[in-house]
């Protein structure tokens, strides 16, 4: 009995562990501390702030399914970076005027060498955060396109 309580609370701890952590989000970025964008490839960004309201959660937490979910073979072959920044860190604030966003939002960048090559701010996100399946078609018609822009 003991020990079946305790495998079954293991197994929780390791469940929850997995679920709530991202392989895909830079340590730093899941901190709050400064984020960094990787020199090359795709990087879908969401800019919050400390305090969300749920649809600003559904916004971030949608994405990153929908990222893992249909583009993980990107994200594994780092040619697409899934990046939460808190946009409230002074360090992070530059994003907000480098791709003239507002404080939540969703912005794609292309990189190359280390350079800004071309982004998108993409406030339609917002018309479709109501509906997910919506949602993750617009997304994920948005990075199929930058994706290919990007080979």
């Amino acid at each position: 009995m003991a020990t079946t309580l305790l495998l079954a609370m293991a197994a929780g701890t390791l469940a929850y562990a997995l679920l709530n952590s991202n392989p895909c989000v830079p340590a730093v970025a899941m901190r709050g501390v400064a984020a960094k964008a990787p020199d090359d490839g795709v990087v879908v960004y969401y800019f919050h702030i400390n305090v969300r309201c749920s649809t600003c959660q559904a916004m971030e937490d949608f994405s990153r399914e929908l990222i893992m979910d249909r583009f993980g073979s990107h994200v594994l072959s780092g040619s697409l970076t899934w990046m939460p920044v808190n946009v409230q860190v002074p360090e992070n604030r530059h994003y907000l005027g480098d791709f003239r966003a507002l404080t939540r939002s969703l912005v794609l960048e292309r990189r190359k060498g280390g350079r800004s090559i071309e982004h998108r701010v993409l406030h339609e996100a917002w018309l479709h955060i109501y509906d997910r399946q919506e949602f993750e078609d617009y997304l994920s018609a948005e990075i199929r396109q930058v994706l290919a822009a990007a080979d």
